[in-house]
């Protein structure tokens, strides 16, 4: 701000009011350079959740199937698993 007032005369309280606007702008880009960290970073919390989600709706699905073979009689159970190991 001091280099403008060399080059345009301004009136001091226009002077000071522009040097405020311009700390002003220089916060609120600090700032956006925060929020920009901070989204980055909930944006990987967010994939990782997902991840961890799926593999857990994985799991259950596995549980789920594994209940179900379990209830069944033995011999339809042991054609269960003889079929599942063909296909494997």
């Amino acid at each position: 701000m001091k280099n403008i007032t060399k080059i345009i005369p301004i009136h001091p309280v226009v002077a000071e009011l522009l040097a405020g606007q311009s700390r002003q702008i220089e916060a609120l880009q600090y700032e956006c350079g925060c929020l920009r960290v901070s989204a980055d970073a909930l944006e990987e919390r967010v994939d990782l959740t997902e991840q961890q989600l799926a593999a857990a709706d994985a799991r259950i699905r596995e549980l789920e199937a594994a209940l179900v073979l379990a209830n069944l009689p033995a011999g339809s159970r042991d054609n269960v698993i003889q079929m599942v190991r063909e296909a494997a």
